[in-house]
């Protein structure tokens, strides 16, 4: 169990960065509105052309192949609560680099989150 658990690490971290470097893009893109056929043309355009929009999504790719190894090798009810670590993640990158800021109920829901999934891997 010990080389799957770091593929779920891996898979889930990977996720997590892929979120934190698609926020960090689509705060260059800006928001978006889309009201019509050519907004949204527009807007897919401007995404795919910010690097860190594609980049993000490479990372998604990249997690969701490693998931694919995992599933061969854990049972789903097993690896799947595990993914649960990826709001730990991205929550405690938000705040360190976005500087978003972390209300302490938050950190106190992660902590039951990362109290949940030590339960899952015990059992």
């Amino acid at each position: 169990m010990g080389k799957s658990f770091f593929l779920i690490l891996i898979s889930v971290a990977f996720a997590a960065t892929g979120q934190i470097i698609l926020k960090l893009g689509m705060n260059k893109v800006g928001q978006i509105s889309v009201g019509s056929y050519s907004q949204l043309s527009e807007a897919i355009i401007k995404m795919l052309t910010t690097p860190l929009v594609p980049l993000g999504l490479l990372f998604y790719v990249l997690a969701a192949s490693l998931w694919l190894v995992v599933l061969s090798r854990v049972p789903l009810s097993l690896a799947y609560p595990m993914v649960a670590l990826g709001y730990v993640i991205v929550v405690f990158l938000s705040w360190f680099v976005l500087k978003e800021v972390v209300p302490p109920t938050r950190w106190l829901g992660l902590a039951v989150i990362c109290l949940g999934v030590i339960l899952v891997g015990k059992s």
